[in-house]
């Protein structure tokens, strides 16, 4: 996989150690997301959520969730960043 850069262990599975870094992410928003300034962000979203959601949450569950996001986030950076080449094509769509 281009951009892809890793290794094989013992079994012979490919292990993903990071993408190229020549890959520019394309959404600015999403680069100041998964910034060390998250920490505050992460908060204000999980209180707004809570309090949209009309959701009481148990502070001590706080750290957990903000991690939850943090991968949540550095993964949909890793996908939006990753390039198809030009012959890709949507899946097909199946109705039953």
């Amino acid at each position: 996989m281009p951009g892809i850069h890793g290794s094989t262990n013992s079994s012979g599975r490919f292990i993903c150690r990071t993408l190229d870094p020549g890959n520019k992410p394309r959404d600015d928003m999403l680069e100041k997301a998964v910034s060390e300034s998250q920490e505050l962000v992460l908060e204000q979203l999980i209180e707004a959520a809570t309090q949209a959601l009309e959701l009481p949450i148990d502070p001590t569950w706080t750290p957990t969730i903000k991690a939850n996001l943090q991968v949540t986030l550095r993964l949909g950076k890793e996908v939006a960043e990753f390039t198809l080449p030009d012959e890709a094509e949507p899946a097909f769509v199946f109705e039953a």
